[in-house]
């Protein structure tokens, strides 16, 4: 299985995916970086949040709603054509799944599916993302709003695609789960408040007419019903014209918020990854069936 050698600097990382998989995949590759000593180069012009709206990813823009701090990683879109044109021969590709991004200029990859293998083949563990995000002030400010409130409150996270249909029809069932399913869950908390984080404004509504005041809701952008979720603007759809980054910094902010609540309930979603495993938040899963995992294995 290929390694980074000796001569890697940098690993390269381009993947269209949702906020979830890019936090599980960059905090093992910031564990790899900082173990080998070398820094992750994340090329997000072809994140799903731009792409499937046709807008161009710039720094810049992303900083109006946070920033990466870490300091072995790079997301400046010109900083990293730098690197690939300069000092393409240090370079080693971090290719998950199919590659999506522009013309591989690499010198070897690194199955995702192996990512976590070589880590701990080396004694390595993540770094998890968590600590090194630092929200704009906008966004600060209504995380500092919630906090006190949400760490009192049952986080719930339904990712339920909102229309979205996968090809993969394993993992389509975990999106398939009835409304009712977390509810069962949500009535063993009588005494709670919730954080509700969804996709789906149709789950969203129901929520808040069976719990009332005690659902609170993060203003954010929300595609409408049966627009898809908001990292992947169906074709034709009415939030192909909306600011991905903007959902973006909206999500960044509601999986922070999850892993500051007490407990959580979800459907193991990549999106919770944060909350159970940087934050280490008591969680009842919904659904947990371990072949239906966008990420290819069991969380630990």
């Amino acid at each position: 299985m290929p390694d980074p050698d000796d001569a890697t600097r940098y690993l390269y990382f381009c993947r269209h995916d949702g906020l979830g998989f890019q936090y599980f995949a960059l905090s093992w590759l910031l564990g790899i970086a900082e173990g080998r000593d070398c820094t992750v180069l994340v090329d997000w012009r072809s994140l799903s949040f731009v792409r499937s709206r046709k807008q161009s990813f710039t720094s810049e823009a992303l900083h109006r709603y946070f920033r990466l701090r870490h300091p072995r990683l790079i997301y400046d879109p010109a900083e990293i054509e730098r690197i690939l044109k300069d000092e393409a021969a240090q370079v080693t590709g971090a290719q998950f799944g199919r590659f999506t991004g522009p013309v591989q200029r690499s010198a070897s990859d690194i199955p995702f599916r192996m990512i976590k293998s070589i880590a701990e083949a080396h004694d390595i563990r993540p770094r998890w993302l968590g600590p090194y995000i630092e929200l704009a002030k906008p966004l600060q400010e209504i995380h500092d709003r919630y906090v006190e409130r949400v760490s009192r409150a049952v986080g719930v996270h339904a990712r339920l695609g909102n229309g979205e249909r996968l090809k993969n029809p394993a993992m389509q069932a975990r999106m398939d789960i009835p409304f009712e399913a977390f509810f069962e869950a949500m009535d063993t908390h009588p005494d709670r408040d919730f954080l509700l984080c969804t996709d789906t404004p149709a789950f969203l509504q129901a929520s808040l007419d069976r719990y009332g005041d005690r659902v609170m809701v993060v203003p954010r952008a929300m595609p409408p019903e049966g627009d898809g979720p908001g990292h992947l603007a169906m074709e034709g759809g009415a939030s192909v014209g909306s600011d991905g980054l903007q959902l973006l910094g909206d999500a960044m902010l509601d999986m922070l918020l999850l892993g500051e609540c007490g407990s959580l309930i979800c459907n193991n979603s990549a999106f919770t990854y944060h909350a159970r495993e940087c934050r280490g938040v008591p969680t009842q899963l919904v659904f947990d069936e371990p072949s239906t995992y966008a990420i290819g294995w069991q969380l630990p």
